[in-house]
């Protein structure tokens, strides 16, 4: 049933105006901009703002809620190391596994971290739309990520490794 719904979605309901999409986005981007972009670089444009590494980190920081913990909890300072510590690339994958998202969002977004205390665990993401059931919050995403409160950013990059490598 569900294969069938993505089906009719896709080929029903977009394909009628994926050739409008195409059109106009082969209007606005140059031709020799267009061959050199894959199709991972389409995305990353169209979906988000694009931030040199430092800004990046500072926007997730500043959209980041925290639960049973605080900034400066060691696990939370252990993982902004973490996070600090990423080339662009990484920075960008790691954040698409955290969140959704290829890059950061222009629209309304958070992200809440939850330490937990089993260390044995991998660090876990739930991408629900939100925990936060408040008119408020109403339709913001805030994806969590369950932190393990491990002894070393050491520990925790070899865990973040097997976590995003097992949701790859």
């Amino acid at each position: 049933f569900a294969e069938a719904v993505a089906r009719k979605a896709l080929a029903q309901n977009l394909q009628p105006h994926l050739g409008l999409i195409i059109e106009e986005f082969q209007r606005v981007v140059p031709r020799h901009v267009q061959q050199g972009l894959a199709w991972q670089q389409v995305r990353d444009r169209v979906s988000g703002r694009r931030l040199d590494p430092e800004a990046f980190v500072r926007e997730w920081r500043d959209r980041t809620t925290y639960q049973s913990c605080s900034e400066a909890d060691e696990s939370v300072r252990l993982w902004w190391g973490y996070v600090s510590e990423r080339t662009a690339e990484e920075l960008s994958r790691l954040f698409s596994w955290c969140t959704g998202f290829a890059a950061i969002p222009v629209t309304a977004w958070k992200f809440q971290i939850k330490v937990v205390d089993d260390v044995v665990r991998c660090p876990t993401i739930n991408t629900c739309m939100t925990d936060d059931p408040s008119a408020a919050n109403r339709g913001v995403k805030m994806p969590t990520i369950y932190l393990p409160a491990y002894d070393s950013q050491a520990t925790l990059a070899r865990k973040m490794e097997w976590a995003i490598a097992g949701a790859s």
